[in-house]
């Protein structure tokens, strides 16, 4: 849920503007993630890669993909704190290995599951 929201906040533009990123990269740390997460996202645009050694930092540290040379966002999650009704999670991404930006959000649960109750702007690194 986290990770759509940061995804799907990345896209923007009305549909007829280029995309400035051809790929999103997702740092995963199981193969259980990357196959599961890479389900999940399997229809986006631009694609989103999990999990993958085609990271590479070109000229002032910008991420690129290996393969094709173009410009890359890759994301990466935290779960900073969970308890049965609370969990507080922050998604962290970066363009380039100079510099990135996080947002933090706080999850509740429900009967209906769980959901983003408070999403604020996390410290860059």
């Amino acid at each position: 849920m986290v990770l759509e929201d940061d995804v799907s906040g990345r896209l923007g533009g009305n549909g007829n503007a280029p995309l400035l990123y051809k790929f999103f990269f997702l740092d995963v740390v199981s193969d259980y993630e990357k196959k599961s997460l890479g389900q999940y996202f399997h229809n986006s645009v631009p694609p989103v890669i999990c999990g993958t050694d085609r990271l590479v930092h070109g000229d002032y540290g910008i991420a690129l993909d290996r393969v094709t040379g173009a410009r890359v966002i890759v994301f990466s999650v935290e779960i900073e704190s969970f308890s049965f009704s609370e969990a507080r999670v922050t998604c962290k991404s970066y363009t380039s290995n100079t510099g990135g930006d996080s947002i933090i959000y706080t999850l509740g649960h429900t009967k209906k599951g769980w959901k983003i109750i408070k999403k604020e702007q996390g410290p860059e690194s």
